[in-house]
């Protein structure tokens, strides 16, 4: 029987190691059921429920560090919001989602362009809803510009669908169909 310090602070060590990776464990596993339940509750047609379980999986997503999953559930919850005509809550998630992106890029010294090309996306899609084309084409142009910066084939060929999409809405046939 060894009452050594060495002993007893390996221990110590060890037993905290283990609870935080339970706590962790359990924080991620926390925020994949509330997206799970945010989806089930959006195949039932129960917005205002699905919204809610989207934002808060959005939260715990953001509070994990865990960029590509919060942004899915944030860009979730303000296509609910902009769904009910909840714009200014809409824009002010996506004002959320692009600092928190900020501060991922900052904090891993790296730029996630598919991030923000769907957060500028669905920008697009609320100024299409409220059909403000002049603020519509300054999201444009910025998905253009981040597609361009990703050098991503997947984003450019999303760009041009989407370009296709708002020169159609906004009775643009000949550039719609260029775009395709």
């Amino acid at each position: 029987k060894t009452n050594s310090p060495i002993t007893k602070r390996s221990i110590t060590i060890l037993l905290a190691a283990f609870f935080c990776l339970c706590t962790q464990t359990y924080a991620q596993s926390r925020a994949d059921e509330l997206m799970k339940q945010a989806q089930s509750s959006l195949e039932q047609k129960e917005y205002t429920k699905a919204r809610y379980l989207f934002i808060q999986a959005y939260g715990a997503f953001a509070t994990q560090e865990n960029y590509p999953k919060a942004v899915e559930c944030g860009i979730q919850g303000a296509a609910l919001y902009h769904r009910e005509n909840y714009y200014k809550e809409a824009f002010d998630l996506c004002r959320g989602m692009d600092q928190l992106v900020w501060a991922g890029e900052q904090k891993q010294q790296k730029q996630f362009y598919p991030l923000r090309f769907q957060i500028t996306k669905e920008r697009l899609q609320m100024y299409i809803g409220l059909k403000n084309a002049a603020q519509a084409k300054i999201q444009l142009d910025k998905l253009a510009e981040t597609a361009s910066l990703a050098k991503n084939d997947s984003l450019s060929e999303n760009l041009l669908y989407t370009q296709a999409s708002y020169y159609y809405t906004f009775v643009q046939n000949t550039q719609g169909d260029a775009c395709f």
